[in-house]
């Protein structure tokens, strides 16, 4: 198969690591300044677009036949990038994508780094094959907007004619790339990518592209809420400490020594919450207890929404393929939705879907910031649940129902995932954790006696099973006899 290398560089003036790659794309102003290729390890060619030239035919011919393989390094970005330059639809970009391979993954496959700087390191690509150091300011000159200043003569961006020599260099800048990355593909080409990997990196960029649904609305009047109250707050501890900045670590480590009569060695959030409980109810405890409520980075998630969320009200991109290279996991990225807050006010649910702003507004205004936090999950419509010996995920017992549900098409009452039960294995997962899968199904089963007696009443499939091993469930959620599947998820 043929293959076809490349690499872009593109302007924008949305931040790339704040927004993220498909909000970056998405801007007015997005475009694309250099596309770098190489035909079948052919000499390195770049087509400047930013000052009029463009793609020969028989390689645009090459980018969208399926017998050419395209190659890229962190290849989403290509795919993304040059399907918003050639205008396509969100049907003719999926089904460009199985033509696409990723150097990166495949880096990451392997063990190597994900940056292509570090892995033409590691893998010992030729010096005159390797990334020039020079990219990133080349890239903060024509590639992000500018801060108007007399020396620029106050413009915002930098074009091709403003610094030429510059100019010159970054498309060499863009080449070098195409040539470390197909280096660093000659070094790896001995371990290929299963197609079971690539199948599911397609699958991890579908999700990515498709994003998931956010209330605009509702991010926005949390962030303006959330400043009413911190300001409250921070106006509440300069009143206390008489300080000038009481975030300051270093003006508030002083005050707090004097106040207490002790070292304070610093204010990281376990030295804080130790403080706290040791100390009597007064003016330190308060700011202490201030300083907890200014520094939770939960609530920080809803400006991290805002900076994600595209035209569509829909936020891209959150999961990273093999995040973890050494595992092959994923891994959270921009909003971080893999650790979002558990919910635990039972008016919840009820109050999310009626009148959120309403309610939100009054948890802020009784000085309960802490529950924003619980505002980030959708309304519950599914019990998705597994086996109780498992050690990611318990069933769920629905009292309302008087049913153990399982995870396939189970619709329950609001209240089956806050149950007693689920609370129990819950905790005792949260507090075994890294401990070991074993005392983990110890544990569970261990919790799990308070629920034996209604468990029973669904038959033996729910009543007696193999530690780690999970039985299929009905459609309805029921429970039988079939044949075990593999070990729990």
């Amino acid at each position: 198969m043929s293959r076809l290398n490349i690499d872009i560089e593109t302007y924008s003036s949305v931040d790339i690591k704040k927004s993220g790659l498909y909000r970056y794309v998405q801007a007015p102003d997005f475009s694309v300044l250099l596309f770098a290729y190489s035909l079948d390890g052919g000499p390195v060619q770049v087509v400047d677009f930013a000052q009029g030239e463009q793609i020969p035919q028989h390689i645009i011919s090459a980018l969208f036949d399926p017998a050419v393989e395209k190659r890229a390094w962190n290849a989403a970005f290509e795919w993304y990038a040059l399907g918003r330059h050639f205008g396509l639809l969100r049907d003719q970009l999926l089904a460009w994508l199985p033509q696409w391979r990723c150097s990166m993954i495949h880096a990451y496959y392997c063990g190597y780094p994900g940056s292509l700087a570090a892995a033409g390191e590691a893998v010992g690509i030729p010096a005159d094959k390797k990334k020039l150091s020079i990219g990133g300011a080349l890239i903060r000159t024509f590639c992000v907007p500018q801060k108007p200043t007399k020396a620029n003569g106050g413009r915002t961006r930098t074009l091709p004619h403003h610094e030429p020599e510059k100019w010159q260099l970054f498309k060499q800048y863009c080449a070098g790339d195409v040539a470390a990355e197909m280096a660093i593909a000659e070094k790896l080409d001995a371990f290929p990518v299963p197609e079971q990997e690539w199948q599911l990196w397609r699958l991890d960029m579908t999700i990515n592209e498709r994003g998931v649904e956010c209330d605009r609305q509702l991010v926005e009047s949390a962030i303006r809420m959330l400043d009413v109250e911190t300001a409250e707050l921070v106006a509440e501890a300069t009143q206390l400490t008489g300080v000038e900045n009481p975030k300051s670590v270093q003006q508030l480590t002083q005050w707090l020594k004097e106040e207490t009569g002790e070292e304070v060695a610093d204010l990281r959030k376990g030295t804080v919450a130790k403080m706290v409980e040791k100390l009597e109810p007064g003016k330190a405890r308060r700011v202490l207890e201030i300083r907890q409520e200014l520094s939770k980075s939960s609530t920080k998630k809803y400006a991290a929404m805002r900076e994600t969320i595209c035209d569509d009200d829909r936020i891209r991109g959150l999961l990273q393929f093999y995040g973890a290279n050494r595992t092959g996991r994923w891994a959270g990225r921009l909003v971080q939705v893999q650790n979002l807050p558990k919910s635990r006010l039972d008016v919840l649910n009820t109050k999310r879907e009626a009148e959120f702003l309403t309610f939100a507004r009054q948890l802020v205004l009784s000085g309960k910031v802490d529950g924003l936090k619980l505002c980030f999950r959708q309304p519950v419509r599914h019990a998705l649940a597994a086996d109780p010996h498992g050690a990611d995920r318990p069933a769920v017992y629905c009292p309302a129902c008087r049913r153990l549900f399982r995870n396939r098409g189970a619709r329950p009452g609001m209240a089956c995932w806050r149950t007693v039960a689920d609370r129990r294995v819950q905790d005792a997962r949260k507090n075994l954790r890294g401990v070991g899968i074993a005392n983990v199904r110890r544990a569970d089963r261990a919790n799990w006696q308070g629920l034996r007696p209604a468990a029973k009443r669904q038959g033996r499939g729910a009543r007696a099973r193999l530690p780690g091993r999970r039985r299929r469930a009905d459609q309805y959620g029921r429970v039988g006899h079939g044949a075990i599947r593999g070990r729990a998820a």
